[in-house]
Parts: C-alpha cells; sequence; structure tokens
C-alpha cells in the first residue's frame, strides 16, 4: 500500500477546510494507531470510529468484478490461504442478510474488508472482547434488491 498524502476534509468555524496527510504523518499525530494489527490497549469504539473513517480514505477497494479472495492451490493449506478463507468467510457471512455480522480481531482484517465494502462496512470495536464487530450497511442490501428487480 503506498504512503501517498490523502485529503481529509474538516469543518471548522463552518469553512471547510481541505488537509492532506500521509498515513505515516496522521500515526505521528497520534490520530491513527502505529500498528494494522491489534488495537491498543484501552481504545474505545468512538475513538476507533474516527480512526476508521480516517483509514478508509487510504483504501483502494477492488475492482467491482473481485467479489472474493481466490487462493492460489499451491496456497490452499497455507497461513496465507487460510487468511483468504477466513476474509472471504466473513463476506459471506455478511452478506448474507439484513442481520449477518461477524468479527475480526485485526486492524488488516477490517482494512481488507473495506477493499469490497468501502462505503458500506460498519463495525464496532468491542473493548472487552477485543475484537471488532463487523456488518453491512442497510444500503448494501437495498443496492442488492434494486440490481435483483432490474433483472
Amino acid at each position: 500500500m503506498t504512503d501517498k498524502k490523502k485529503s481529509l476534509k474538516t469543518k471548522w468555524n463552518k469553512n471547510p477546510i481541505k488537509l492532506e496527510f500521509t498515513k505515516e504523518e496522521l500515526r505521528k499525530m497520534k490520530l491513527i494507531q502505529n500498528t494494522d494489527r491489534t488495537p491498543r490497549h484501552g481504545l474505545t469504539d468512538p475513538e476507533w470510529q474516527v480512526e476508521f473513517e480516517l483509514r478508509k480514505k487510504f483504501i483502494e477497494p477492488y475492482p467491482d468484478h473481485i467479489k472474493r479472495l481466490k487462493p492460489r492451490r499451491d496456497e490452499e493449506n497455507t497461513e496465507n490461504g487460510r487468511y483468504k478463507n477466513f476474509i472471504n468467510d466473513v463476506l459471506h457471512n455478511i452478506e448474507s442478510s439484513h442481520l449477518g455480522s461477524d468479527y475480526c480481531y485485526f486492524i488488516y482484517q477490517i482494512e481488507d474488508l473495506l477493499k469490497f465494502h468501502k462505503d458500506d462496512l460498519r463495525t464496532f470495536y468491542m473493548a472487552d472482547a477485543q475484537c471488532f464487530m463487523v456488518w453491512l450497511d442497510e444500503s448494501y442490501f437495498k443496492k442488492k434488491e434494486e440490481e435483483k428487480k432490474k433483472k
């Protein structure tokens, strides 16, 4: 992933200000964590939601025709293959119904899910369990229903 400057729009005194930062600069300002692995101790969901929105700005979504991660045959029984299967299982669970949800334990897992659902992935950080609940916004299912009607 490149560390290009991304534009962050904020409101201050009702005048939009356009700020550009790299991911590394956001880390130095302590707006996002220094790791993409486990969340820092003491992280709260409101703090995570701010970080989640900032991290989204650095995600490049997959093209629409890519629906799942495909393990190569030689990596099916490797850690990489099992990881791809885990992400695919989470995608299946959250896409399956309006009530579909699942859990992730690392920030990089959330970032991989965002590549498929950048605009409609929702998260909740459960500090006691040190994991994230993930699900899709209602807008995803409305779009899906509209597509079915068109066919």
